[in-house]
């Protein structure tokens, strides 16, 4: 789970931007080769500017299959929507990822969605935009350091 305060204040131009934003994130292994990860996101944002002054909430829900190859390599689907609060604006994300296991805890991938959106507040490091990307992930835990004992 996450939550975020986030303020954003520009007096130069007399605009005020709060956002609340959170995150909730669930795992399951159905199989020993299968993982599926689910994302409920979403934000409720206060806008004061010269033009506009309101509020709105933005939902966001993503899942991703993964499946073992082998021991070093994956490849998953994903799937999500974006959609605000009157339902108006809704965008889709889909996409394929390959992964390779290069040491214990770091794993690098690469993938391509389909179809994409961005959100500066939601999408986080889950890759929605259209397009090509690759990422690092290093998993840190406390045996990582114990040479600093």
């Amino acid at each position: 789970m996450y939550y975020e305060f986030k303020p954003e204040i520009n007096d130069t131009a007399d605009e005020d931007r709060q956002a609340h934003i959170w995150s909730f994130h669930a795992n399951w292994h159905p199989w020993a080769k299968f993982t599926l990860s689910g994302r409920y996101a979403g934000e409720v944002v206060q806008e004061d500017t010269d033009d506009y002054q309101g509020s709105y909430l933005a939902h966001l829900v993503s899942s991703r299959l993964t499946y073992d190859l082998t021991d070093r390599f994956d490849i998953g689907f994903g799937l999500g929507t974006l959609l605000n609060d009157e339902g108006m604006d809704e965008q889709q994300m889909l996409g394929l990822e390959v992964g390779y296991l290069i040491d214990t805890n770091i794993w690098l991938s690469g993938g391509y969605n389909i179809l994409g959106f961005h959100s500066d507040d939601l999408s986080g490091n889950d890759y929605t935009d259209q397009g090509p990307y690759i990422r690092l992930r290093i998993k840190f835990d406390e045996n990582m350091f114990g040479w600093l004992q």
